[in-house]
C-alpha cells in the first residue's frame, strides 16, 4: 500500500477500492445497530453511570479502541488538528467524579452523552455532556444515552502537568477554549 504526505500531517495510506468501502459502510451499519439496541429513551429507562460506562466500554471494544477510559474535561484537551490532540497528563484530579456528576444532571433531564475524542494507544480520553445551559440543544437528539466516537478519533499526545501551564498561556489554547463545541469545562461541570 503507498504512503502519501496528508496536507494536515500525517499521511494517506492509499486509495480506498470499491470493498473497503464497502467494508465501512458495513461497519457503520452495525454501529448504528449496537447503538439501537443500546439506545435508552425516556429518563426512567436510562442506565446508572456505572451501566453506561460498561456499555460505553463494550462499544469502544467492538470498535476496536482500547478500552481503558481517561475521563477528560476542555482544560484537559488541545486539539491541533484534525487528527492530533494535546492532552495533559495526568487530568486535572477530581474529572472522574466530576463525569459522574454531570451524568446524573443529563440523566435527570433524560439525555447524555458518553463520547470518546481521542485515543493513545492504550486508553481513550472520553467525557460526559449533555445540553445543559440555553443554545445548547441539539437537532434530532432530544431523549436517552449516546454512546459515541470522534470520527476521526485523533490520536492523543500526552503533554506533562508540569508543562501544562505553558501550553495555557499561548494564544492558540485561549482559542481552543473558546471554541470548543460539545466538550465541557471543569467550571460547567461544576456548575
Amino acid at each position: 500500500m503507498a504512503h502519501h504526505p496528508h496536507p494536515q500531517g500525517g499521511e494517506y495510506l492509499g486509495t480506498v477500492g470499491a470493498a473497503d468501502a464497502q467494508a465501512a459502510i458495513k461497519k457503520a451499519i452495525e454501529a448504528r445497530r449496537h447503538l439501537k439496541r443500546h439506545a435508552y429513551e425516556s429518563m426512567n429507562d436510562l442506565p446508572q453511570f456505572h451501566e453506561a460506562v460498561s456499555m460505553f466500554e463494550r462499544f469502544l471494544t467492538e470498535q476496536r479502541h482500547p478500552v481503558s477510559v481517561r475521563w477528560v474535561f476542555q482544560e484537559d484537551l488541545l486539539r491541533r488538528s484534525r487528527y492530533r490532540v494535546l492532552i495533559r497528563v495526568p487530568p486535572y484530579a477530581g474529572n472522574a467524579e466530576l463525569v459522574a456528576k454531570v451524568f446524573r444532571e443529563g440523566r435527570a433531564k433524560g439525555l447524555v452523552e458518553i463520547v470518546a475524542l481521542a485515543k493513545t494507544a492504550r486508553s481513550v480520553a472520553a467525557t460526559v455532556w449533555y445540553p445543559k445551559l440555553p443554545g445548547e440543544e441539539v437537532q434530532g437528539w432530544s431523549s436517552g444515552l449516546k454512546v459515541s466516537i470522534t470520527e476521526p478519533l485523533p490520536t492523543a499526545l500526552a503533554v506533562s502537568a508540569a508543562v501544562w501551564p505553558v501550553l495555557q498561556c499561548l494564544p492558540w489554547y485561549r482559542r481552543y477554549q473558546v471554541a470548543g463545541v460539545f466538550v465541557g469545562t471543569r467550571a460547567w461541570a461544576a456548575g
